[in-house]
């Protein structure tokens, strides 16, 4: 719903953290004229080109894209683009939590987007409710580990006490370590 509210026919739109193109579907729906699908996972984009051909018996997308293997939160974002390609709508699906790792990641995210906007442009971000899947999370841990599983969950915040928690997820044996960052 809320790319339907910012999508118009024959709008470019830079898919910012676009995994595998699960929202390719959605700006199809909405008219996409150009879209541009960037990831900092390389096989994601891999997939994400494959969806747009028309893998596994979907239908191809109708409109021209290009794919990028990169950071949204790079500070040299702006050359790994084509000069001059603006965006009526930019998008980050659940990852701009990604960009609150340091003030200097944020900051790169906001010059990113703000650089590639076209006048009257829409930023349209969302990330998760940390408190949400903290509490999903422990519950998770309680109840549904396997027990061979051992997990341990270490939090702690930076900045603005009570807004930013990184967590440090050790899950064994199947996983060292994953850092997620919630706002």
């Amino acid at each position: 719903m809320l790319l339907a509210k910012h999508m118009g026919r024959g709008y470019r739109v830079l898919d910012l953290a676009c995994g595998k193109g699960g929202d390719m579907l959605k700006f199809k729906a909405g008219g996409c004229g150009h879209y541009v699908g960037m990831d900092i996972a390389l096989a994601s984009v891999r997939d994400a080109v494959r969806r747009y051909n028309g893998a596994a018996g979907r239908q191809s997308m109708p409109f021209p894209a290009n794919f990028y293997a990169g950071d949204f939160c790079d500070p040299a974002l702006e050359g790994a683009l084509p000069a001059g390609l603006l965006f009526h709508l930019v998008s980050c699906q659940f990852a701009c939590h990604y960009a609150f790792a340091s003030e200097e990641r944020a900051e790169a995210l906001l010059r990113n987007v703000s650089s590639r906007l076209l006048p009257g442009g829409v930023f349209a971000g969302t990330t998760a409710d940390a408190n949400v899947l903290v509490r999903s999370y422990i519950h998770t841990i309680h109840t549904h580990m396997h027990p061979r599983m051992h997990a341990c969950l270490h939090t702690y915040s930076r900045q603005h006490p009570g807004t930013l928690h990184v967590y440090h997820t050790y899950i064994y044996p199947c996983m060292h370590a994953c850092l997620r960052i919630y706002i």
